[in-house]
């Protein structure tokens, strides 16, 4: 799909739609991944929204649809409401270290940059040990980073955003993560 084959990637993954043994909401959530790499904001956000239909008790998909919402910053009132229903079951240890990430985006959302800041940097403490071995691990280590950066810049703290997005913009610019790119460019001139 990354390489302009949209037809091709979803061939690969339409078999898994009618695998028994692939859980519903884990085959939305991955589709979701393809329209992701597409850019295709509706269908991400459709998918998850159907993942979590599918699984509404499921922290993963809940915490999955709050972050594919904050991503695109929409319906936050909803967001709010996934997560705290999240925070009601029974996390794993990788939910509980992503948990503050999801916060700080929101913190971020609300204008809440210096709740932010101390919430990313949770997520990094709780991450950075484990993510050495993890190829996805590292992916939201940057992408953390890259949120601290925004909410640093909100601060007038530039120097220390620049510094941390200097780190990731490499990945950001390979990933074509234009929203976190232009968030940052707003964020450093204000």
């Amino acid at each position: 799909a990354a390489q302009g084959e949209f037809d091709e990637g979803m061939k690969l993954v339409k078999p898994f739609e009618k695998d028994p043994d692939v859980p519903r909401w884990m085959y939305l959530g991955r589709l979701s991944e393809l329209y992701e790499v597409v850019k295709d904001r509706e269908q991400v956000i459709e998918c998850h929204r159907l993942a979590y239909e599918a699984a509404p008790e499921n922290p993963t998909a809940q915490l999955d649809y709050a972050y594919a919402l904050l991503k695109y910053e929409e319906n936050i009132p909803l967001v709010e409401q996934l997560m705290a229903d999240a925070e009601q079951e029974q996390l794993s240890e990788l939910l509980k270290f992503l948990l503050p990430y999801f916060k700080g985006i929101l913190a971020l959302h609300q204008g809440r940059s210096g709740d932010a800041v101390k919430l990313f940097h949770e997520c990094q403490e709780n991450l950075l040990p484990i993510a050495h071995s993890e190829p996805m691990l590292q992916l939201i280590v940057d992408y953390n980073r890259a949120y601290l950066a925004i909410a640093l810049a909100e601060q007038g703290n530039a120097r220390e955003a620049e510094t941390l997005y200097d780190l990731v913009e490499p990945r950001l610019q390979a990933l074509d993560s234009t929203l976190l790119m232009d968030r940052y460019a707003a964020a450093i001139r204000i």
